[in-house]
């Protein structure tokens, strides 16, 4: 199913259900190889925060819901 954009999708329908329950922000973890997780979330508007110090090897990202 890779490269059919169901991740994609899947986190666009994520993100209305959010905004739909009034939620404004809401953060994403995932580890730093996975590049494919990491190219939805920069798609979704995630903005990448500093490096996660407790888990140096997983990112955090951050998005506000507009």
């Amino acid at each position: 199913y890779s490269g059919n954009s169901y991740g994609n999708e899947a986190m666009k329908l994520l993100i209305n259900i959010l905004r739909e329950n009034g939620i404004n922000t809401v953060n994403g973890y995932c580890q730093s190889d996975n590049t494919a997780i990491i190219k939805i979330m920069g798609k979704n508007g995630f903005i990448r925060d500093s490096n996660n110090i407790e888990m140096p090897n997983v990112n955090k990202y951050t998005l506000t819901i507009k």
